[in-house]
């Protein structure tokens, strides 16, 4: 006997809705179960609190054979490991047809199942049988397919208790799940629609991806809506399911602001580049106005480039007039850029953001490992909890310091956030192995990659350096007066020192670090232990 059957037998549940007090009965009821049949239905499984919870709705009769198949591989590789580490109660159309006779046959192991029927319908249609692997059945009022999703709605809203556990899973479908939606998302329920199953579920997709569509979703323009197709990877599948029906709120939403504030930091790091190199284009463009401006206003007729130029004195006016106010308008521009770019783009803005988020990171993956920050040599037990919250205030004060206000919707979308890595779930405990894998060789690697960059590009930087000053020798030998070679060498120089001076300061810091870590992670490794000093 599963670990299910021994807490649940296989019952029914039937309320006559003129009796004060619920009346359970073992056997099959053509009766009505209204929403007072609710809390019988909740003491009958023994939930007493919030309790993850996956609606299953979608194909009953017009699955094909290999999306069935295709369905049931995704059930019993992907969904069925989700549901049995994290108590899971499924609730289907309970008939022994299409995706819900799948649900019954490949979860009944590791979840608890629960079918709601129209009973009318059900007696309408001798043909259509309970599903028998399902744990509870319950029989609703009504004679058609579809009346008994307003039970349904109501009965995954009070065991979910307004907690952000619990999902609707549309896999394939036809108008009677199109209707069933509107009754979900009208309750606040996210919607996962799995792709390439046919039917209503590839329908919603081809909405979201703003393609024609049979149906009409216009209402649901601002719902919670999210898709998987039906042949990804089962690891990213499990991530995606567990995400939903997770109960740990506090984690979630770190790593939603994680990836708010890491992707903030990447754009604003890919800014301020764009902003230094726009500055240096500029101060090139500088530097050949002014050239060609001495080049008109004193041309010398043995000079090397003296062929090149219009021979006519009206041409050359004209291109006197021309150049002269470039020549007065580029430096004050580059003054300006300069300002704006010390202000606006200056790399402390990005570190400040870039800083946070690896805080965050960093005090998450503790969280997960159960790492307890041990402060002055004494270890505050549970403390992981307080810890991480503490980090989140930090992170968003942090973001404001640096003049980014992070704003992060916590209740629009209960979805995985796009932007997280793909190789770890997020949400899965850790061991002090799986932590010094997945965080310390993470960081390790990172540091020793960024500390090798650094150093070419201070190599790049001597190189450049050589290549100016030999440019300022050019000029030195010809025409020209002997402040422009002199200017060219000493500006070239203290750039290209101080550049180097900078990349090669954080490189070192780099290597600090990775040094660090590697001593942190032999330390972890002989000690076992969950206890860190900070």
């Amino acid at each position: 006997m599963s670990r299910v059957e021994e807490l649940f037998e296989r019952q029914s549940v039937r309320v006559d809705p003129d009796e004060e007090s619920p009346r359970i009965a073992r056997e099959m009821f053509d009766a009505a179960a209204g929403p007072s049949t609710i809390p019988a239905v909740l003491d009958q499984l023994g939930i007493t609190g919030p309790i993850p919870v996956m609606v299953i709705i979608g194909g009953a009769d017009r699955m094909s054979s290999e999306i069935g198949d295709e369905v049931r591989a995704l059930f019993e590789r992907s969904l069925a490991p989700v549901l049995e580490s994290s108590a899971v109660v499924v609730i289907t159309g309970g008939t022994d047809s299409g995706v819900m006779a799948i649900a019954g046959q490949t979860l009944s192991s590791v979840a608890t199942l629960v079918g709601v029927s129209p009973s009318g319908a059900l007696a309408d249609n001798p043909s259509v049988k309970i599903q028998s692997d399902h744990h509870l059945s319950v029989l609703t009022d009504g004679k058609a397919w579809g009346s008994e999703t307003d039970y349904m709605v109501r009965l995954a809203t009070a065991m979910t208790q307004g907690a952000r556990c619990g999902v609707v899973l549309l896999v394939n479908g036809g108008s009677v799940a199109f209707e069933e939606i509107d009754y979900f998302v009208e309750a606040g329920w996210p919607i996962l629609s799995i792709a390439g199953s046919g039917g209503v579920a590839d329908d919603l997709v081809a909405f979201t991806q703003q393609k024609r569509v049979k149906y009409d979703w216009k209402s649901l323009k601002n719902a919670d809506l999210d898709q998987i197709k039906i042949g990804a990877s089962p690891s990213e599948i499990r991530k995606r399911f567990h995400w939903y029906v997770s109960q740990d709120e506090l984690l979630k939403s770190a790593w939603t602001y994680f990836v708010a504030l890491d992707r903030r930091a990447n754009w604003q790091r890919v800014f301020n580049k764009r902003i230094r190199i726009s500055l240096q284009l500029l101060s090139l463009l500088i530097l050949s106005v002014v050239l060609f401006q001495f080049e008109i206003n004193f041309p010398i007729k043995d000079a090397p480039f003296y062929p090149l130029w219009p021979g006519t004195s009206a041409v050359r006016q004209i291109l006197k007039d021309v150049t002269v106010p470039i020549a007065v308008a580029l430096p004050i521009a580059l003054a300006v850029a300069a300002a704006v770019g010390q202000s606006v783009a200056a790399d402390r803005g990005w570190r400040v953001l870039r800083g946070a988020a690896e805080a965050l990171k960093r005090e998450i993956y503790r969280y997960r490992a159960g790492l307890v920050v041990a402060k002055g040599g004494s270890s505050s037990v549970g403390s992981a909890r307080r810890d991480l919250k503490q980090t989140i205030d930090s992170a968003l004060r942090r973001s404001v310091s640096s003049g980014f206000l992070l704003s992060v919707d916590l209740t629009s979308r209960r979805g995985r956030p796009i932007g997280l890595d793909e190789g770890d779930d997020e949400l899965a405990p850790l061991s002090v192995a799986s932590y010094t894998s997945h965080r310390i060789d993470e960081q390790i690697s990172y540091f020793q990659k960024t500390g090798r960059k650094l150093r070419a590009q201070a190599g790049r930087v001597v190189i450049a350096g050589v290549l100016l000053a030999a440019f300022s020798g050019f000029l030195a030998n010809t025409y020209y007066a002997p402040w422009a070679a002199i200017a060219v060498l000493g500006v070239t120089a203290l750039a290209a020192y101080l550049e180097r001076s900078r990349l090669t300061d954080r490189a070192d810091r780099y290597a600090t670090a990775s040094a660090d870590l590697a001593q942190i992670k032999t330390g972890l490794n002989a000690a076992g232990s969950l206890a860190i000093t900070q």
